[in-house]
């Protein structure tokens, strides 16, 4: 069972809590994710309105400590994330079923395997000059969501900035396994 809880705010923010009752879920936590993910790339995108031949884009980190043959060590000390990108039209993602939506971003998330990380460092390696400073956007129309479940994100202050499209996964301050997402958008986002 999950339970989902939207908050607006008249500033233009936007809480959207999840929670999780375990017992049902267990062993599915990477099809509950790619659900969660799914689910809130969906909602983004309806609330903004977008016109349906849009593309979207979601953007989600890949650990690849696991991933890579052999895998990195446990005590692996140093960045092993990759980023990888769902797209859809936004009329596509919005109409279609969830599973449309939970298959673009398994299918993202499946094809970063070792051959895949290994020819993109592979491609770091050949253009660095031209990868150093790019950005993919996460604006809108695309989404990020970054996961800091393991991170006790409730006793760090990082202030209030942040830009429109990022999201971020976090679990509840009581650790009772409660998930929250907070989700930044546009103030006209909102209203919708």
């Amino acid at each position: 069972m999950t339970l989902i809880h939207l908050t607006p705010f008249k500033c233009g923010g936007v809480s959207l809590g999840f929670a999780n009752e375990h017992h049902l879920s267990d062993g599915t936590s990477g099809q509950h994710f790619n659900k969660l993910w799914g689910h809130v790339w969906r909602c983004v995108s309806a609330a903004r309105g977008l016109p349906g031949d849009q593309e979207t884009m979601l953007q989600l980190p890949v650990d690849a400590r696991t991933r890579l043959q052999p895998n990195l060590p446990p005590g692996y000390l140093g960045n092993a994330i990759f980023y990888t990108d769902a797209m859809s039209l936004c009329g596509e993602l919005v109409t279609e079923p969830l599973a449309f939506a939970v298959g673009r971003v398994h299918d993202a998330i499946a094809r970063m395997d070792d051959e895949y990380l290994r020819s993109a460092v592979d491609y770091m390696e050949l253009h660095r000059d031209a990868i150093v400073g790019t950005a993919v956007t996460r604006e809108c129309p695309n989404v990020g969501i970054t996961s800091w479940l393991r991170f006790p994100f409730y006793e760090v202050d990082f202030g209030v900035a942040t830009f429109e499209g990022k999201g971020y996964l976090y679990s509840d301050p009581e650790n009772e396994g409660g998930i929250y997402i907070a989700i930044t958008l546009g103030e006209k986002h909102m209203k919708s």
